[in-house]
C-alpha cells in the first residue's frame, strides 16, 4: 500500500478499519474515542463522509473527541449539535505550557468578509479594536461587498482602485452608475 496508494487513500482507509472495528464492538456505548486528525488530505466528497461517519459514532459511544488542525472540518461536525452535547476546546501555547480553554468556533471559522465586518462593526458600535486592525479591515471588506452585490463586474485580479474607475466610468445603463 505504501506505493499504491495516495495519503489521502491511505488514511481513509485506517479511518474505515478503524471505525468498522467500533461498529462491531458490542461494549461501544462505554468507550471514549479519540481520533486525532481523521480529516488529512481527503477530498470534499471523503471529508463529508467522514464527518457523517464521525457523528454516527458519537450517538454510539459514551464519548467521542475530535483532534483536528482543521477548524473548517471540526465545524462541519460541531454544526447541529445542541450545546449541551457538545464541547468546543482549544489548546494554546502558554510559555512552557499548553492552556486548554473553551474556543468560539463560530468566531474562528468565519469568513474573511464576516471578520472584517465584524471587525467595523465592533469599532462603528463600541469603539473596540486596534486602529490598524479597524485600517486594515476596511479596503477588503469594501471589495468584498461590491464583489457580492455586483457579480460579474469586478474580476479577481481587481482591486478597489479599479473597483471606483470602473464606477466613475459607468454608463447610465450600467448597474454600477
Amino acid at each position: 500500500f505504501k506505493t499504491t496508494l495516495s495519503s489521502g487513500d491511505r488514511s481513509a482507509l485506517a479511518l474505515a478499519f478503524f471505525l468498522a472495528a467500533m461498529d462491531q464492538d458490542s461494549d461501544i456505548g462505554n468507550k471514549i474515542i479519540v481520533l486525532d486528525d481523521p480529516f488529512t488530505s481527503q477530498d470534499r466528497f471523503r471529508r463529508t463522509c467522514t464527518q457523517q461517519l464521525i457523528r454516527q459514532l458519537a450517538r454510539s459511544a459514551k464519548q467521542v473527541d475530535v483532534l483536528s488542525h482543521d477548524p473548517h472540518f471540526l465545524r462541519l461536525i460541531w454544526e447541529g449539535y445542541p450545546s449541551t452535547d457538545i464541547k468546543v476546546l482549544q489548546m494554546c501555547r502558554n510559555g512552557n505550557s499548553t492552556i486548554i480553554g473553551e474556543w468560539d468556533i463560530e468566531a474562528e471559522t468565519q469568513s474573511t468578509y464576516l471578520k472584517n465586518y465584524s471587525t467595523l462593526l465592533d469599532f462603528y458600535r463600541e469603539r473596540r479594536g486596534e486602529l490598524l486592525a479597524v485600517a486594515r479591515s476596511m479596503r477588503p471588506f469594501i471589495e468584498g461587498m461590491l464583489r457580492a452585490h455586483f457579480p460579474g463586474h469586478f474580476q479577481l485580479n481587481e482591486w478597489l482602485g479599479d473597483f471606483i474607475s470602473k464606477i466613475r466610468n459607468a454608463n447610465d445603463t450600467n448597474a454600477l452608475f
